[in-house]
């Protein structure tokens, strides 16, 4: 089961996940995306950095100073604030073993009664926990039986295709990354073995690698400097394979969009599947523009296209040629020009798309 399984049951529950996972397995990350998705107001609460009464609230002399109340934390304020808008809240106390064992106590009351000093929670309100195991990270306190018992305590490993989702939707640099890890996957998380190796690869570090990217793509940067922004981020090892992966993969994907439309028969093709992809992606949007916006060219150009993929298929890319012929002749449909689109191919173009059981066309057009 996925760390977001968890978070649903406890959504729907109440009971709450202790998630226990190396430093930069993305436990903070997915929770935080999970919780905008929903559109649920999110409290994270670091209990090292916060003594018990910046949890529970400090008491105040209230009525001449005859009494004293509990003042409202700021967290909580922010909790029923989101609550009087309607929006449920997600409080998650993060890294809590680093926390004291009297700060621990005062979570305790927030687990087992629901209650922050004298103010209950508001109806709703999810409570998450997550920590790094101790065999991970020195200088931890253990949790008292009485709290770790509140729990339910689940194990969170390093999730490749969760964060190859998100790294999708990014941006260019992030997806890049993505694509060298598809062919490297045994650096996307590789926790220290040895006392003194400060930089190890992880969904944190790749995550601020790819912004380091970012900034060469955006010419900001010096391609030069990749290596060692790369090697103070994800180490040595990831940062040479990176480095020299990166260096064909943009030798690979200089071939232009437009130089393929052209020439379908004489555009290179590439031999990495991941830069292909990217290419096929392009061919995709810049065509299946053409169709929606009813260029005269359209239909010439949608023919190009399924001979260019005709030659992927044969070149050995299946997979990427089934897909994206799936992709394109779907817009084809959509914007209802398939037969002017069946027309402009050729036997060669019909033939191929027979034998990938993609003639959604029908038969060629008289």
């Amino acid at each position: 089961m996925k760390l977001e399984d968890y978070l649903e049951l406890a959504d729907r529950t109440g009971i709450v996940p202790f998630f226990w996972g190396d430093p930069g397995v993305g436990k903070t990350a997915r929770i935080e995306q999970w919780a905008k998705a929903k559109g649920y107001h999110l409290e994270r609460l670091v209990l090292s950095q916060h003594d018990p009464t910046e949890v529970a609230g400090i008491y105040v002399a209230t009525e001449g100073a005859r009494r004293a109340e509990r003042a409202v934390p700021a967290w909580l304020a922010r909790v029923l604030e989101a609550a009087k808008q309607g929006r449920r809240a997600v409080v998650f106390f993060d890294e809590l073993t680093t926390a004291a064992p009297t700060v621990q106590d005062t979570a305790l009351g927030i687990f087992n009664e629901r209650v922050v000093g004298d103010v209950p929670l508001p109806e709703g309100v999810i409570l998450l926990a997550a920590a790094n195991p101790p065999d991970r990270v020195d200088g931890l306190w253990e949790l008292s039986a009485a709290l770790a018992n509140r729990f339910l305590h689940v194990e969170v490993r390093p999730d490749f295709q969760a964060w190859r989702a998100w790294a999708e939707e990014q941006g260019e640099a992030h997806r890049i990354v993505a694509h060298f890890l598809d062919a490297h996957p045994q650096h996307f998380h590789d926790f220290p073995t040895h006392a003194g190796e400060l930089a190890w690869p992880s969904a944190r570090t790749w995550d601020k690698f790819a912004r380091a990217l970012e900034e060469v793509l955006e010419e900001r940067f010096p391609e030069e400097g990749l290596y060692s922004a790369g090697k103070g981020l994800v180490g040595k090892a990831a940062a040479t394979t990176f480095v020299a992966w990166y260096q064909e993969y943009k030798a690979q994907n200089d071939i232009p969009p437009d130089q393929v439309l052209a020439d379908p028969a004489g555009a290179a093709i590439p031999s990495r599947s991941d830069v292909l992809a990217r290419l096929a992606e392009t061919l995709v949007k810049r065509v299946a523009e053409a169709l929606e916006g009813g260029r005269d060219d359209a239909q010439q150009l949608y023919a190009r296209l399924i001979a260019y993929l005709r030659r992927v298929d044969a070149a050995g890319h299946r997979a990427v040629a089934l897909a994206t012929a799936q992709q394109i002749t779907k817009a084809a449909l959509e914007n209802e020009v398939e037969d002017a689109c069946a027309r402009a191919l050729g036997d060669e173009e019909v033939a191929f798309l027979e034998s990938v059981s993609q003639n959604v066309l029908g038969a060629r057009a008289a």
